[in-house]
């Protein structure tokens, strides 16, 4: 998973009412053609971007204790 679609959540917590998880609009001429979008649910956002800021942590503290400062 990518941070920014754990990152939905922010905008789509907005909305009432929560937009499904796949939403396809029609689009073209005719409406042949449909625009998929794929929505994150809430428990999985908050999943994603906590996963997304341990990991930066664990590597942030990592690299900061390796720096010298000389």
């Amino acid at each position: 998973m990518i941070l920014t679609y754990g990152a939905q959540i922010i905008g789509n917590i907005l909305t009432v009412p929560y937009p499904a998880h796949i939403t396809a609009t029609p689009f073209g001429p005719g409406g042949e053609s449909a625009f998929t979008t794929f929505n994150v649910a809430i428990p999985e956002g908050l999943a994603i971007i906590a996963v997304y800021f341990i990991i930066t942590s664990i590597l942030g503290m990592v690299l900061f204790e390796r720096k010298e400062f000389t």
